[in-house]
């Protein structure tokens, strides 16, 4: 299980693209949902949902040409 939290950040930033449903994300983290939904508040301090919304907009902004240089690169 995915419990030290660097491991978890980690695991979040570079995998949240992969995923459908926060159910398929807590299965993949080898997590109940209930636990995944805490944990993962506890350390990015809001909802997966709230998350995942946040940088899949700013990934559509990355890609407009005005912000190119704009986005952090978290995984290659």
């Amino acid at each position: 299980m995915l419990s030290i939290m660097p491991l978890f950040r980690n695991f979040i930033i570079c995998n949240f693209r992969k995923y459908k449903t926060l159910q398929s994300f807590a299965k993949a983290a080898n997590m109940s949902i209930s636990t995944f939904n805490r944990k993962f508040k506890a350390e990015f301090g809001m909802t997966a949902r709230q998350w995942i919304n946040k940088h899949i907009a700013d990934e559509i902004l990355f890609r407009s040409d005005k912000h190119r240089n704009t986005y952090p690169r978290y995984c290659l």
